[in-house]
C-alpha cells in the first residue's frame, strides 16, 4: 500500500476533535503531496441553527457555515497543501462515505467524541464508527483535540494465528513517509509453550519483514493484567510507547460483513488516546490456531 498524491476527504463539525484532524490531515498531505476536502454535513434540523446561533433558516445556515469553512482552509493557506471545501445535506455517516465513493477519495481523517453513551446510542453506534464500518477506504479517527502533529511511533496490533500483511504494508508505508518505528505487538492469552513458540517464530518473521523494508521495528509480547480487556492492554501499550498512530483491521479476521466491525476494533477506536488507522481486509486467510491476539 502506498499513499501517493492521495486525495483526503475530512470531515469537521469545528469541533475540537475534527479541527485537529485538519491539522492532522494538513500534515498527512504536506508528506504524501495530498489535496484535503473539508467537508460539512449539516442534518435537517435545528441542531446547527442552534449551534451557530441563528433562526434555522437553511440559507443562512449555509452561508454561516460557508464562511467557516473558508475561514478554516485559509488559516493553512501558506501549508503549500491544497485545500477545498463542499457542504451536503443528509445524514452524516452516509454523506461522508458518499462523498468518500464520487470523488474517489484515498482516505478520510476524521475527528470522534469517542464511545457513545446510552445503550441505545452505543447498539446504533458512533458516525466514526459508522464512517469506519462503511467506507471502502482506510480510515483515521483522532479522539481529543491535543496531538502531535506526525507520526513518530506506530503501533501495530498483530493477531500472530492469521495473515497480516494488508496491515503490514499499511504500517510500513507510512512509517517510510514520516520516519516513524513501528511497535508491533501482540497480547498472548496462553501459557501453551507449544504454541508461544509459534507465536514467537511468526512475529519474528514480520519483525524480519519490516527491519529489510529499512524501517526501525520493535516487536513485543504484552498479557493482561487481572480482567484486563485485550482492548486495554494494547490501549495502556500503545501510551506507554508514545504511540502516535495505531493500525489495526475494522473486522475480526475470521468474519467478513460489509457492515461489520469486530468488538475488538471497536473499543479500540471509542477508548484509544491515540489516533486510528482503520482498514478493512480485503482477504482473509488462517495460519495458526488460537493463542496470540490483535488486530
Amino acid at each position: 500500500m502506498t499513499y501517493e498524491n492521495p486525495l483526503i476527504i475530512v470531515p469537521t463539525g469545528f469541533s475540537p476533535q475534527s479541527l485537529s484532524a485538519v491539522d492532522q490531515a494538513v500534515s498527512f498531505a504536506k508528506h504524501t503531496g495530498g489535496r484535503i476536502l473539508l467537508l460539512t454535513v449539516t442534518e435537517p434540523t435545528s441542531l446547527w441553527s442552534n449551534f451557530l446561533d441563528q433562526d434555522g433558516e437553511n440559507q443562512l445556515v449555509r452561508q454561516k457555515i460557508e464562511e467557516k469553512l473558508s475561514s478554516l482552509a485559509a488559516q493553512y493557506s501558506g501549508r503549500g497543501v491544497e485545500i477545498e471545501t463542499r457542504i451536503e445535506e443528509g445524514t452524516p455517516y452516509e454523506m461522508v462515505r458518499t462523498v468518500a465513493e464520487e470523488e474517489s477519495a484515498d482516505i478520510i481523517i476524521m475527528g470522534t467524541n469517542g464511545a457513545p453513551k446510552g445503550i441505545r446510542k452505543r447498539f446504533i453506534g458512533s458516525n466514526a464508527l459508522r464512517v469506519v464500518s462503511s467506507a471502502q477506504r482506510p480510515v483515521i479517527t483522532i479522539k481529543g483535540g491535543d496531538h502531535e502533529i506526525g507520526i513518530k511511533n506506530i503501533i501495530l496490533p498483530l493477531d500472530l494465528t492469521k495473515e497480516t500483511k494488508q496491515k503490514v504494508g499499511h504500517a510500513i508505508s507510512l512509517a517510510k513517509l514520516y520516519g516513524s518505528t513501528i511497535h508491533a505487538v501482540s497480547v498472548v492469552d496462553t501459557n501453551d509453550d507449544f504454541v508461544v513458540k509459534h507465536l514467537k517464530a511468526n512475529m519474528r518473521q514480520v519483525h524480519d519483514f519490516i527491519e529489510k523494508e529499512g524501517v526501525q521495528v520493535n516487536s513485543d509480547f504484552i498479557k493482561r493484567i487481572g480482567d484486563e480487556s485485550f482492548a486495554s492492554a494494547l490501549i495502556h501499550y500503545a501510551v506507554e510507547k508514545k504511540g502516535d498512530l495505531f493500525v489495526i483491521m475494522t473486522q475480526e479476521e475470521t468474519k467478513v460483513s460489509e457492515f461489520f466491525v469486530g468488538s475488538l476494533a471497536q473499543k479500540i477506536i471509542y477508548f484509544s488516546p491515540v489516533p486510528v488507522l482503520s482498514i478493512r481486509p480485503k482477504q482473509l486467510t488462517h495460519t495458526l490456531g488460537p493463542g496470540g491476539m490483535g488486530v
